[in-house]
């Protein structure tokens, strides 16, 4: 069984930087506003939340779904769980 055995960092750092390119050239607004405002920022797609949780709920019929709220407690976030 041969391959390359990534480091956590790594593995992580491919992830984040996969998923911003899909947002960036999904929702060319938000690649817009992240270029142009200063960091921290934290922009929240809440529909894109909500998409993810039904396509788990989906892919994973019959278990149930938990939301650690320490991960991100922001209203709008729960909210959006809520209603799936």
């Amino acid at each position: 069984m041969g391959g390359t055995l990534l480091s956590a960092r790594e593995v992580q750092f491919t992830y984040v930087k996969r998923y911003f390119e899909e947002i960036v050239s999904t929702k060319p607004a938000f690649g817009e506003l992240l270029f142009k405002t200063d960091t921290p920022t934290l922009l929240l797609d809440i529909n894109g939340i909500k998409d993810r949780c039904v396509q788990v709920k989906y892919h994973l019929p019959g278990v149930d779904i938990y939301y650690a709220v320490k991960a991100n407690d922001h209203p709008s976030v729960l909210e959006a769980l809520a209603d799936v």
